[in-house]
């Protein structure tokens, strides 16, 4: 009778192999019966040793083996117990989820053994090991068209590590090193030297906020770019080596209707209308207006005697928005003796910004009107309350609508900038020849730094104040009023 003298196993996390040292009796073994289910089912095999797969890891096994001899003479079951062993985490891949010049986000996507994965460790061109409890991780500080090798690996909560995932990835090319390749560069002192001839690959070079600027003047015909389903032109490489682009719309044509996003005013609160705060991208308190009556010109108007106008005994004046409004006794009709001594917008309206009193009929198409006129109450004396950037301009309102929609909701904000802004320079002066720092304030009549600089052709990218340079809340620089960039 054929005898099972010993077995022994080895075990990993799907499989257990069994060793077998049987023998013989009268005759000779030469089939062995292997069972991993305490004999209920038994592979035949004419091997010594034999592996079951497809395990179940971290689980014991009540394993059984018997042999049989050429006279087929059966042995008695041997029994024996094997535990797989727990399954270590797997790395299937490493996928590059953001590609940057100087910074690159990779997501690894593995898969748990016997335990849940605990931790991710990421190393780049074979630098130390950085732990993270995230499958997703950025490597910063890079050069752009660079490769570098990434190795990754997994640990999970009884320590059990994965065989270590390795991966090469290139940075991108900075978009400033591709603009500025094989370019002549050229300064302009002043910007009445414009050009009107083509100026491609041609590009001019300024200080601005974050360093030296390159940017496109004249006719260039190698400034487009198609970012986010849109055409763009870019205006210039900015001082922190960002781009500053500018919409085109749906096509390449330089006069396209698809060129604009909206139209509308810049502002259209009417407490700011004729205010200093009007100008701002965003605005703080406007100053409130005083009436001063019929204090304006007299003089003989052309009246247009087919239309129709609203005219009054009296009217009312609001000091927040600036506007009259007609009161008391309102008539409605053409021009004629009964609106002599009434007051009138010489419209169709009951409330308007400039109001007028008829003093006299001259003919039938002709009338003596007197103006009325308004002055600064006073109420407001610092630029810092009318300029505080509490409030969304017209414009700025549409433009956020307008990146919410075809930006942030499409993914493409990881490719806007975080650092750099744009001037909405507010510096004040009361002359329209030199900067002098008056006014901003209120009402007060006052000529901005654009307009003084335009009139003197001076080329000017930085900007004097921080609270006119807007920039994301992420930025370093400016007054970080900018919270639609990501």
């Amino acid at each position: 009778m054929p005898v099972v003298e010993n077995v022994t196993t080895s075990s990993k996390d799907t499989s257990i192999t069994i060793n077998v040292n049987a023998k013989n009796g009268d005759g000779t073994v030469n089939k062995y019966y292997y069972s991993k289910d305490n004999g209920s089912n038994y592979v035949e095999s004419t091997s010594s040793n034999y592996t079951f797969t497809g395990l179940t890891a971290n689980t014991t096994f009540y394993l059984k083996v018997k042999v049989k001899d050429d006279n087929n003479r059966i042995s008695s079951e041997y029994a024996k117990t094997a535990k797989t062993d727990f399954a270590k985490p797997v790395i299937n891949n490493v996928v590059v989820s953001d590609n940057k010049p100087t910074e690159v986000q990779i997501t690894t996507n593995a898969v748990a053994g016997s335990n849940a994965i605990t931790n991710y460790y990421y190393s780049i061109n074979n630098g130390s090991y950085t732990s993270s409890t995230s499958n997703k991780y950025t490597f910063t500080g890079l050069t752009g068209n660079t490769t570098y090798t990434i190795r990754v690996y997994a640990v999970d909560s009884v320590n059990y590590k994965s065989d270590v995932f390795t991966y090469n990835v290139t940075t991108y090319k900075n978009a400033n090193d591709i603009i500025l390749a094989n370019k002549s560069f050229g300064y302009r002192g002043s910007l009445s030297d414009t050009y009107s001839v083509t100026t491609t690959n041609t590009l001019f070079k300024t200080n601005d906020s974050e360093g030296t600027s390159y940017y496109y003047a004249g006719n260039p015909t190698d400034n487009y770019v198609y970012f986010a389903g849109y055409y763009w032109r870019i205006v210039r490489v900015n001082g922190d080596g960002s781009i500053r682009l500018i919409y085109n719309g749906t096509s390449t044509e330089k006069s396209s209707a698809n060129s604009t996003i909206g139209t509308g005013a810049w502002n259209t609160n009417k407490t700011i209308t004729d205010d200093n705060a009007g100008i701002g991208y965003m605005y703080g308190t406007a100053g409130k207006w005083s009436d001063l009556g019929r204090a304006g010109n007299t003089w003989n108007a052309t009246i247009d005697t087919s239309e129709t106008y609203k005219y009054s005994t009296s009217y009312t004046f609001d000091p927040v928005t600036g506007y009259y409004t007609l009161a008391g006794s309102v008539y409605t009709g053409t021009y004629g003796y009964s609106m002599v001594g009434r007051y009138t917008c010489f419209e169709n309206t009951t409330s308007c910004r400039w109001l007028r009193y008829v003093n006299s009929y001259v003919s039938s198409t002709k009338a003596s009107i007197t103006g009325f006129d308004k002055g600064d109450y006073g109420n407001i004396t610092s630029t810092s309350v009318t300029h505080a950037n509490n409030n969304n301009s017209a414009v700025k309102t549409q433009l956020d609508s307008w990146y919410q929609t075809n930006i942030e909701n499409k993914g493409y904000s990881k490719y806007i900038d975080t650092n750099a802004g744009f001037c909405n320079d507010r510096t004040p002066s009361s002359s329209r020849e030199t900067i002098d720092y008056k006014g901003g304030y209120g009402k007060f009549e006052t000529y901005y730094a654009p307009q003084v600089r335009n009139s003197e052709n001076n080329e000017v990218l930085t900007c004097s104040q921080t609270n006119d340079y807007f920039t994301p809340t992420t930025s370093s620089y400016g007054n970080k009023k900018i919270n639609k960039i990501n």
